[in-house]
């Protein structure tokens, strides 16, 4: 919750920061803020309401968010709740906060594209066992310094612009990646399996006729950081969807694959391993299809 000076609202650009670099940059909006005038409903609540607004507005703008909607449109007494968030008054006139709204808008409209970040705040939520919570306190009051010393911001890791071939081999939880914890800057998930033209889940069943053809794909999903290499263009981490069936070899991708980007190599029984490196992703799934009697 934002609370506090100018400043301190300053902070919640950081969750905007995290909330872009963790999405692999997808629109971070900022919905559902307000302030009760409710029961004092006067002009002095009135200006503390109005201020709020001005203080989310410059945050959100500053953080360079996609977008934001306030708490709310009409105001009054709302029972039950005991509120009254409103940014004008029960006959439709503009409160202060309604004001500041329409001043904000017509800015907003002047405003610039989004600068390349000039600086970069290197982030590891394993630090912290409160995760995100933990780097906003360690590094919030720190991103308002530099936004207000004029610096364009952005965050990364130690393991980005990496590869499957070189991201660091550590685990979840900083410790050392044995083959037998998950690695924490590759990841993976299977987001569909089809067999001869049919989505299958686990523990599907299906009847294929002996000596005929049976066609596999799987959708999948790099949900970590680090790019996952294509083997044809990589002397060692080249990433092959594994295969464990008689007769069947790893499948290998055919083209580099970005965070959040997907795949869909053929094989049967499936798991994610790089040659020369450490397996990752869910790994021994596989639907029961009788592959035995249909090869």
């Amino acid at each position: 919750m934002l609370t506090g000076d100018r400043l301190a609202f300053l902070k919640g650009g950081f969750v905007t920061l995290y909330g872009r670099f963790a999405s692999g940059g997808k629109p971070v909006f900022w919905g559902e803020y307000g302030m009760s005038i409710y029961p004092q409903c006067d002009a002095e609540m009135m200006e503390r309401q109005r201020q709020y607004y001005a203080n989310v507005l410059e945050m959100t703008e500053r953080s360079s968010a996609s977008g934001s909607a306030g708490w709310w449109w009409p105001g009054g007494f709302r029972q039950g709740e005991n509120s009254d968030f409103g940014v004008t008054n029960p006959d439709g006139t503009p409160r202060p906060a309604a004001i500041e709204l329409s001043k904000f808008a017509e800015r907003l409209k002047k405003s610039q594209p989004r600068r390349e970040p000039d600086t970069f705040f290197v982030i590891d939520r394993d630090k912290h066992i409160t995760g995100f919570a933990g780097l906003y306190a360690s590094l919030s009051g720190d991103y308002v310094t530099a936004l207000e010393s004029g610096k364009s911001l952005g965050l990364k890791t130690e393991a980005t612009g990496t590869t499957s071939a070189d991201t660091p081999l550590v685990a979840v939880g900083n410790t050392a990646c044995t083959g037998h914890n998950p690695p924490k800057y590759l990841n993976a998930e299977f987001n569909r399996i089809s067999m001869n033209g049919h989505e299958v889940s686990d523990g599907s069943v299906v009847v294929v006729e002996r000596g005929k053809p049976v066609y596999l794909e799987a959708s999948v999903g790099n949900t970590a950081e680090a790019t996952w290499l294509a083997p044809r263009n990589a002397i060692k981490g080249g990433v092959y969807l594994g295969a464990v069936s008689a007769g069947t070899g790893p499948c290998a991708l055919s083209q580099p694959i970005r965070r959040f980007l997907l795949t869909r190599p053929s094989a049967a029984t499936f798991s994610l391993t790089r040659r020369t490196r450490r397996p990752y992703g869910p790994s021994g799934w596989s639907p029961e299809t009788g592959l035995s009697s249909a090869r």
